[in-house]
Formats: structure tokens, C-alpha cells, sequence
């Protein structure tokens, strides 16, 4: 709290108030919000009891929001000279009041953590919660809003002065505010910064308003071809002349010509019945029977299309052979089962890997999961999956090593009737059709001979698969996955996986930490698996044996998440009471030689030996705690609990 000497005359009219009086001598809009709070019981001499979020779910609502996180990014690296004539402190809010990113003055915003006594990021700054603010204001009445001094209704408050703005959609929808607080000594400067907050919040509505319209007309373009190229259904596009405009995989196979043979020229020619096609070229379609030069007899319907005036421009024609090809097995068995949100960890590596897969997830590209047997590989898979642009479309997991090399081509590319002895009497889709406008998750690929590595390379440069004994080649929309516990560059380094395969499944590599590597997170994984399996046995389990719990932190685990669950199971065989013990998890206990040093076991050594290595990195603070995904504020009052100075190079003594 400011002393006599620094307070504004706001401070009478304040004073007055919260002793019961109703004061007139003071803005409209702050006098509106006392009265919200008095009305709320907002308790104006005692600092606020602030409603955080946990990490996951501010990374969902961030997520929600992501393009209007990387614009307010993007405009903060303009802002940062501001921040050394004048400290600032800048606060982004969603619609809901919680503070989704922090940036600025380090002075500011340690300030507002040691008076709000908790972190800022991921705290509510609601009316209701912490009193008169000008985000509060904002996102209550919808509009610009400044407070200053003791015109906040909370007395810890008063040091600061703040002006926010709303930030709207394309729909005017409140998104959030954006906020910016100094300090009552800079007051006055805050009136200058008005503009800049104006302009930045108008430039970030305008660019994600740009954004939302290009990526709408990406979309339709996208959507276009994925319907249109990639149908089964064999598809030309012809003017009102009947000239080939465009055609799809599909009819370019079934005419067996090039492109440029095909692309502008008269359908009529290309068909050799110009009269019976011109018959369907009118405004009401129709729809022909045709034979084509290999003597395949099929049907021509033709769709007119038409502009916004109603005149005809082009037709599409829709071919279909007069005995259908035998369709893909159904699939809806094939769905994914977890999200990102069944991984469970809080170690940093871990998290920053989630982090990695949550954004590569948005995109088409091909990822690489590589990690040791039982770190879970196909749960980030299923996770990857749910989070992604083919997330409406099957999720097909094949492991390479339980097939024997004889078996697997016809696996994983299909076969048609009679393709050999033993073959099903219709023929079978394989696992690239199965996967068809969804996920193909390829796990153990180097397990595979290079035979079929060479042909699912081919596969995947083509995006499109030919069943054994097949003449058609099938197209293909999918998102591939591959996955191997051994390094596949080793592997390609040896001989054993061929260049080519590796590099093009190499886009976006992920390597899965081992539970050696993450033991912090050994006590979340067994609470998880407790209440987990106490639904499964009927149990109720309450927790591990502290001495048992500490052999499972010092054990090397070689079989990884995947050798404790199954530990975890035995115990709920074994175990007899509430509490499991050691012997229940093991037959014996783990020999020393295989087990940690504890004091490399505990929590806040990991934690201290990560902040050190991330300062000696980065080089400084600020990117550091971004690397390591902590809140900055956060960051700083670990370093002061670890003893880790500021100047890296002797960050890591005490």
C-alpha cells in the first residue's frame, strides 16, 4: 500500500465510500463499479482470495485462442521499447476474465504478484474477485476503461494505474481485453500509451479478422480438391462448350492418358461420342450409357452448375463403371481412444514434447515418434490424431513386428480376388485404404525388410495405393504416423532402413522421454493408476507405502509407463489392505546397482538442474521460462527458493 505522501485525491472520495457514504465527485464509471462490488461484498480492505486455472486448462482455453496468442505476440515485440522509459505491465484476459499471457517490466510485474499474492497467469481478474480494475471494467460494460490510483476498489491495488480495451471478432464477439498497468508515478505517461493500446487492439481485431477470411478461402480451396481430386467417384469438369476443365485422379486412370491429353480438350473427342454427350450438355443434365475403348461399359450423368445470376457455366459429369469395384470395409472401428489430455507427467521435457505434438498435430504433416518400448508412443499417436484436421476420419494402427514379412505387404496395401493362394474370395482393403481421409499409425517400422519399405515409400510420395493382383490405383487423403523404439537414423546409418523412407518420414520427429528420464513423475502416474484400477478390481486403494514409493522413484524401469502399470496391477492382486507395500509391487526388491541415487530422484533437484540448464541456454529469464513452459512470475520465485542467480554463468550456485 502507497504511504500519505503518494496518494491521489482520489483517496478521500475512496476512504468515504467503503465507510458507507455514496460520493458523487467521481467518474461515472468508476462510481457504477464500487457499487458492483460493494454489492458483490467485495471486501475493500483485504487483499483478494484470487481463482486460478490449473496448466491444462489454460493451455485448452490459449489453444481456443491460438491465432489471437500469435498476433498479440507478434505486436508485444514492437511494444518492448516502451518498457524501458516507461515500465509497463501488459495483461491479456479471455472473455471470461482470466489472464491467458503476461509481458513487460519485470519491476511491474512482480509487483502484481507479491500484492495479488499469487501468480498472474491463470488468475481471474473479475470484478467480483479482485475489485474495480480497468479489465474488469472493460469486460463487464464491453469497452475501453481506465482506472487510476485509489480508484480501485481494492486497497493492495492502489500503487498501480491501468487502461484496457476490448478485443472483438469478426462477429463482435468479446474475446477478452488487453490491458496495461504502471504505476502511480507513471500515471501520467499512461495517458500518452492510450493510442498505442487503441491501435494495437484495432490492428489485432483487423489481422485476425484477415486471417479468419484467408483462412476460410484456403479452406474452400482445400475443400474443393479434397472432394473433387481425391473422390473415388471418377469426376470431369467441363465449360458449356463441353472443354475439359479439370479432372480427378480417379477419371484420369480410367481414361490411361496424360494430363495434357486430357486438360482442353473436347470431351466429345476424348469419349469419341460427341453427339451423346452433347445430349446431356443442356441446363436440365441427363444422363448416358457409353462403352469406352477397352469395352468397359459405363454411365455418364451430367450435373449443370451454375453462377449467382443463374446462368450456366460449366457441367460436371459423374462417370460410374457398370459393375462397381467391391468398397472398403467399414470404418468405424478404427477410432482413436485418448487425447492429449490421458498424458500424464508435469516434468519439463515431457510437457515440452505435448507441447511440440499439440502444435504439429494442427498441421498435415508426417511425424516420427521415436522412444523406448512402453513410453507410449501410440498414446501420443491416438492423441495427435484427436487434435488434428483428420480427426473426423478413421485411426488405423498397424504394429510392423506382429506380421511375418509374407503377410505384411497384403496387410497394409490389400488384395483383389484371386491375388493368391489362401486370398479372400472378394479381395481385401488394406490398412492405407482403411485409413482413407484419417490417421495411418505405423508402429515398429523398422522392423519392417526393405522390400516394403521401398513400396510404402512409393506409396507415400504417390498418396495413393494398388491392392496386390490390383490394376486401380486407390487415392489417398491421410495423415501418416510411424513409430520405433530404436533410432532410425542409427538404423538407417547400419544399413537397415533405407534413406529415402527415413527422410521422408522424418518432417516432425518426437522423441518420448523414458520414465527413468521423468521419475519426478513416477507419484502422478501411481495415483493415476490407483484410481484407475480401483474402478477396475472394485478396490479401495488408497495409496503406496512411502518406502515403496521411493524404491518405484530409484528404479530404472526398463519397461517404462508400461512395465509400472503392470507393477500396478500385481500390487492390486497382491496387496490385502488400503496401502500397498513393496512386496506387493515386487517379487523381490529391486537390486541397488539398478536403482538411482535418491538425492537424483527428487522433485525440486529436477526442477532446479532444468532452470539452470534453460538459463544457461536462453541467456536470459524471460526465454528460459518460456522453454520450459512456466509462468515467468513463476519462474522468478523459484529461482528465489533454489537460490539460482540471474547472471547465468553462476546461475547454478548458491
Amino acid at each position: 500500500m502507497l504511504n500519505k505522501a503518494h496518494r491521489t485525491k482520489a483517496y478521500d472520495i475512496w476512504n468515504a465510500f467503503i465507510n458507507g457514504g455514496n460520493v458523487a465527485d467521481l467518474p461515472p464509471h468508476i462510481r457504477q463499479s464500487w457499487q458492483r462490488c460493494r454489492d458483490a461484498n467485495v471486501n475493500p480492505r483485504k487483499d483478494p482470495f484470487l481463482i486460478g486455472i490449473d496448466q491444462e486448462t489454460r493451455s485448452k482455453r490459449i489453444e481456443e485462442t491460438l491465432d489471437l496468442h500469435q498476433l498479440i505476440d507478434s505486436h508485444n515485440t514492437h511494444i518492448q521499447p516502451y518498457f524501458d522509459s516507461s515500465p509497463i505491465g501488459i495483461l491479456f484476459c479471455d472473455n471470461n476474465g482470466t489472464v491467458l499471457a503476461v509481458t513487460g517490466h519485470d519491476k511491474i510485474l512482480r509487483q502484481m504478484e507479491d500484492d495479488l499474492q499469487a501468480d498472474i497467469v491463470g488468475s481471474c481478474l473479475k470484478e467480483s474477485i479482485v475489485g474495480t480494475t480497468a479489465p474488469g471494467i472493460c469486460l463487464e460494460e464491453k469497452r475501453f476503461a481506465s482506472v487510476y490510483a485509489e480508484e480501485h476498489y481494492v486497497r493492495s491495488l492502489h500503487w498501480s494505474s491501468c487502461i484496457a480495451t476490448p478485443i472483438f471478432d469478426a462477429e463482435q464477439n468479446l474475446m477478452g481485453c488487453l490491458d496495461f498497468t504502471v504505476t502511480v508515478r507513471d500515471g501520467e505517461k499512461l495517458q500518452h500509451l492510450i493510442p498505442l493500446l487503441l491501435n494495437t487492439a484495432n490492428c489485432l481485431q483487423f489481422e485476425l479478422s484477415l486471417k479468419n477470411r484467408l483462412e476460410q478461402l484456403e479452406l474452400f480451396h482445400s475443400y474443393y480438391r479434397s472432394t473433387f481430386d481425391y473422390s473415388r467417384s471418377i469426376l470431369i469438369l467441363v465449360n458449356i462448350h463441353g472443354v475439359v476443365i479439370d479432372f480427378n485422379h480417379a477419371a484420369q486412370e480410367m481414361m490411361q492418358l496424360s494430363p495434357a491429353k486430357i486438360r482442353s480438350r473436347d470431351i466429345g473427342r476424348i469419349f469419341k461420342d460427341r453427339n451423346k454427350i452433347s445430349s446431356i450438355l443442356n441446363p436440365s443434365g441427363g444422363k448416358i450409357f457409353l462403352k469406352f475403348l477397352d469395352g468397359q461399359r459405363f454411365s455418364m450423368e451430367s450435373i449443370p452448375l451454375a453462377n449467382r445470376a443463374g446462368l450456366d457455366v460449366a457441367f460436371l459429369l459423374k462417370l460410374e463403371k457398370e459393375k462397381k469395384q467391391s468398397t472398403a470395409t467399414a470404418k468405424t472401428d478404427h477410432v482413436a481412444r485418448y487425447a492429449f489430455s490421458n498424458i500424464i507427467g508435469m516434468h519439463p521435457r515431457l510437457i515440452q514434447i505435448v507441447d511440440r505434438a499439440r502444435k504439429a498435430a494442427h498441421t498435415r504433416s508426417t511425424i516420427l515418434l521415436e522412444g523406448e518400448t512402453g513410453t507410449g508412443k501410440e498414446l501420443f499417436a491416438h492423441a495427435i490424431h484427436q487434435a488434428s484436421p483428420f480427426q473426423a476420419g478413421p485411426f488405423v494402427a498397424v504394429n510392423c513386428s506382429a506380421f511375418p514379412r509374407e503377410l505384411i505387404e497384403s496387410e497394409l496395401f490389400g488384395y483383389e480376388k484371386g491375388a493368391y493362394t489362401g486370398a479372400l474370395r472378394d479381395g481385401s482393403p488394406g490398412k492405407f485404404e482403411l485409413a482413407d481421409g484419417g490417421t495411418l499409425f505405423l508402429d515398429e517400422i523398422h522392423t519392417m525388410d526393405k522390400a516394403t519399405q521401398m513400396k510404402i515409400l512409393r506409396v507415400i510420395e504417390d498418396r495413393q495405393v494398388t491392392r496386390i493382383g490390383g490394376r486401380r490405383a486407390v487415392p489417398l487423403d491421410l495423415r501418416i504416423i510411424a513409430a520405433s523404439s530404436e533410432n532410425l537414423e542409427d538404423e538407417m546409418t547400419h544399413g537397415n532402413f533405407i534413406a529415402p523412407l527415413y527422410f521422408r518420414l522424418n518432417v516432425v520427429k518426437l522423441k518420448i522421454p523414458s520414465l527413468r528420464q521423468r521419475a519426478a513423475d513416477i507419484p502422478l502416474l501411481v495415483d493415476h493408476f490407483i484410481e484407475k484400477m480401483n474402478r477396475r478390481f472394485g478396490r479401495s486403494i488408497q495409496a503406496v507405502e512411502t518406502s515403496a514409493l521411493d524404491t518405484m522413484v530409484r528404479y530404472d524401469w526398463p519397461g517404462n509407463v508400461r512395465e509400472l502399470r503392470n507393477c500396478m496391477e500385481r500390487a492390486f492382486i497382491f496387496c490385502s489392505g488400503h496401502t500397498i507395500e513393496c512386496d506387493d509391487l515386487f517379487d523381490e526388491r529391486p537390486a541397488e546397482a539398478k536403482q538411482k541415487p535418491a538425492a537424483e530422484a527428487t522433485l525440486d533437484d529436477m526442477t532446479r538442474k532444468s532452470m539452470i540448464e534453460a538459463l544457461e541456454k536462453h541467456g536470459n529469464v524471460k526465454h528460459a521460462a518460456l522453454a520450459l513452459d512456466i509462468p515467468l512470475t513463476t519462474f522468478y520465485r523459484k529461482m528465489k527458493i533454489y537460490g539460482i542467480r540471474r547472471n547465468t554463468k553462476g546461475c547454478g550456485k548458491k
